[in-house]
């Protein structure tokens, strides 16, 4: 009863005594339509008689008044304090249960009510506790309550649909073809509770959907009037044994083994919904899956329908890689820029890293967009751990032409070349390559062979040589990404991007004074960078570029602004410092760490590496500095830098790499094989195994020295030699020897400027 008065408007409270309620309104207008539609109920097939009657009578006349005429009641100032009705009772005028025959009872003509003898129900006023009165101006009606015999109670609760604890929350509401939405639904039907989702319109004839309610309470307070108008529209309302909810007529269908077959299914979404047109269906917006509603049978049917394209899509995803120039990496800083393709294609990207794990695009993007917020431009070795080598891109050969500078090699040779190139490396370390039949290929009417320990390229006829270059830059470097789907949608996805990544990209040209310090300052960046003097390109994202330029045309500007014979470039990846000399631990798994570690285990592959030191003394490195522009106005271009390995065998390494002159061969021996000059091998084992120096704790230490080779001759060993000799043409001397020894070509330089020592490493 509390249940069909609550849904009028005023309704306080109820208070149940034996055998009649009262029920109580703030105004009369609310009581009188209540009880007009009360006198049309049927209590387990009892009506009841309703009546108006004045509160004052009702506090002067404590004895419950008889059924057939009441006065105004006491009403209740909190309405919330009673407790409801037992759920089993039919309310609505639809739910009228008939007494059985053989526990009939008569509709009493006083107000005493005879009861079995063998069963009894309590009073239902026990349910509802005593309560303060309300306020003066209330209105009320009282309501007959009867008390049946367990027997016919427990008959009526198995005549009913659902059971006595089990009383629906759901209702069903049906209505022809007319254009009503679920938000139209969900408007009318909250006034009565918390309706727990916009209820799904499903197509049928008449049209119908379920409202799912928080309570059995508010879906029978619902189903007061089995029959309303919305928007000129008569729909039919009643109770139903559905049990609808999010979990069971409502159920989001999603993959949890693979979160990527749901971005897919979302996105084939228009050729699966053709399978399920019998319940309501659409894909979430977050992605997580498909959301069913409908009748749990047909909802049933669905999910398994969507499940088997869920399982028969992930059994037909497929994983390729892409290698992106570094010039691309400060654009993906926008995840806009990859999630619109992941979004329609139904694909996911992700970041492969070296080690062979992978890290989500997101977490990539926003570390970039972390580093780009600083005013200095992102730079390789700041990422260097989600950089990838690249030993099968594309690598340009340069050789040395008659003019002496370094002409590109055609794309088929430098192809055919760098095959020859990594079949060398895979050579066991530690081979004497001298011996090895040394690799070859023809060119033209010429044949070759190669020397990469020395970068020689010799003819066969006529046994000239030529110095050759290998020119990786940063096409050997690349930023690895992963992308996962469907076969078709992973080829689409790929072209896309990289379609829309190459479109992002901006090209502007820098000045006409360009030194070769600016231009490995340019490529420490994540730009492209395309170099012939006097003027260089750089290729990158707009926004970032301006920041490189900034970087590039102060570098350009402390150049001009002081002499040549004092300026200097010092390496880009130099940190700042206090003194003259200072030693820097390289860090650990950077570009730089990779590049020393490579260069030393490509001859010493069990190399323990204790620890890498980058030796900073400016005095030093600008007298090599100085040197290599001599030498590089002097040979047009030619300097030949190498990396090259020095063992000072029992010289303490500071006194190397503090002093003014570096590796100092004043105080070398008159025995040795190319004569007073300053010796580094090309492997790293040559000098490790036979001249380390062994420090105090025990440990190995040797050097990685910058050494100007330029115009080298090689030669057989000559005591005698304190300057390389003279050019046969007359223009000079060479600008070093190089020469064979047992397991590794030496380079000797006469002249202190020509090295420099770049870094210590600690061995153990």
């Amino acid at each position: 009863m509390e249940d069909v008065c609550r849904s009028y408007t005023d309704y306080q409270s109820l208070k149940v005594n034996k055998g009649h309620a009262y029920v109580n309104f703030s105004s009369l207008e609310g009581a009188t339509t209540a009880m007009e539609f009360l006198k049309k109920v049927k209590f387990y097939g009892q009506c009841p008689i309703v009546k108006l009657h004045d509160k004052d009578s009702i506090q002067a006349s404590p004895t419950p008044p008889q059924a057939q005429a009441y006065t105004f009641s006491p009403s209740f100032t909190h309405p919330s304090a009673h407790s409801p009705l037992p759920s089993a009772l039919p309310i609505s005028p639809d739910a009228r249960i008939p007494l059985p025959t053989q526990t009939h009872i008569p509709l009493p003509t006083q107000t005493h009510i005879p009861l079995p003898t063998q069963t009894h129900i309590p009073p239902l006023a026990c349910v509802f506790p005593r309560v303060p009165l309300s306020a003066p101006h209330s209105y009320a009606f009282p309501f007959p309550v009867y008390h049946l015999p367990q027997a016919q109670y427990s008959h009526n609760r198995k005549s009913t649909t659902q059971s006595s604890t089990e009383v629906s929350s759901t209702i069903k509401v049906t209505f022809g073809s007319s254009g009503i939405t679920g938000e139209v639904l969900e408007g009318y039907f909250r006034q009565f509770g918390k309706v727990l989702k916009t209820p799904a319109i499903i197509s049928g004839n008449p049209d119908y959907a379920y409202v799912n309610f928080e309570s059995s309470k508010e879906a029978k307070a619902a189903c007061t009037s089995n029959k309303v108008h919305l928007n000129g529209v008569q729909v039919n309302i009643k109770l139903s044994n559905k049990q609808l909810s999010v979990e069971n007529g409502s159920k989001v269908v999603t993959y949890e083994e693979d979160a990527l077959v749901n971005l897919i299914t979302i996105s084939k979404f228009p050729e699966l919904e053709i399978q399920l047109s019998n319940v309501s269906a659409k894909p979430l917006n977050d992605g997580r899956g498909i959301l069913i509603s409908g009748d749990n049978d047909k909802v049933e049917m669905a999910e398994s329908i969507v499940r088997l394209h869920m399982q028969l899509l992930q059994s037909q995803i497929i994983t390729e890689s892409i290698n992106l120039h570094c010039q691309f990496i400060p654009l993906l800083k926008d995840p806009q820029v990859f999630q619109n393709i992941e979004q329609e294609n139904g694909v996911e990207f992700s970041i492969k890293l070296p080690n062979g794990s992978t890290k989500s695009m997101v977490t990539f993007s926003s570390t970039i967009a972390s580093a780009m917020s600083s005013s200095y431009p992102l730079t390789i070795e700041s990422i260097s751990d989600y950089l990838t080598i690249s030993h099968t891109g594309v690598v340009s050969w340069k050789f040395i032409d008659d003019d002496k500078k370094f002409t590109l090699m055609s794309a088929t040779d430098s192809a055919e070349i760098e095959k020859l190139y990594q079949q060398h490396l895979l050579q066991s370390p530690g081979l004497i390559h001298h011996s090895l039949i040394p690799p070859s290929y023809s060119i033209g009417k010429w044949r070759y062979t190669y020397d990469f320990d020395d970068m020689i390229q010799c003819n066969t006829t006529t046994q000239k040589e030529r110095e050759i270059k290998r020119i990786p830059a940063l096409d050997s470097l690349s930023l690895c990404l992963s992308c996962r789907g469907l076969k078709e949608s992973v080829q689409v996805s790929i072209a896309s991007l990289r379609k829309k990544l190459e479109g992002m990209v901006k090209m502007k040209t820098f000045g006409s004074f360009c030194t070769e310090c600016i231009i490995e300052l340019a490529q420490s960046f994540c730009v492209k960078v395309e170099s012939s003097f006097p003027n260089i390109l750089l290729f990158g994202d707009g926004d970032y570029l301006t920041k490189v330029f900034l970087v590039l045309a102060e570098k350009r500007a402390s150049l001009q602004s002081v002499p040549l014979s004092s300026s200097s470039s010092f390496p880009p990846e130099w940190e700042p410092q206090t003194k003259n000399t200072e030693l820097k631990p390289v860090k650990v798994s950077s570009l730089e760490w990779t590049k020393v570690v490579s260069a030393i285990k490509k001859t010493m592959v069990d190399a323990n590496i204790l620890k890498i030191e980058r030796i900073q003394n400016k005095f030093l490195y600008e007298k090599y500095d100085l040197c290599k522009k001599r030498m590089h106005e002097k040979n047009n271009g030619l300097v030949n830098e190498k990396w090259l390995f020095h063992g000072s065998s029992s010289v303490s390494p500071e006194k190397i790499y503090e002093s003014e002159h570096g590796f100092d061969f004043r105080h070398s021996g008159s025995s040795s094989l190319w004569g007073k000059g300053a010796y580094f091998a090309v492997n790293a084992s040559y000098s490790g195994r036979r001249y380390a120096y062994r420090s105090p704790l025990g440990y190995q230490q040797i050097f990685i020295a910058f050494v100007l080779t330029g115009d080298s001759i090689r030669m057989a060993s000559d005591p005698t030699l304190v300057t390389p000799p003279s050019k046969d043409d007359g223009s000079g001397d060479y600008d070093s020897v190089n020469g064979m020894t047992s397991s590794s070509r030496i380079y000797i330089v006469y002249d202190h400027d020509k090295c420099y020592p770049a870094y210590l490493i600690t061995l153990y």
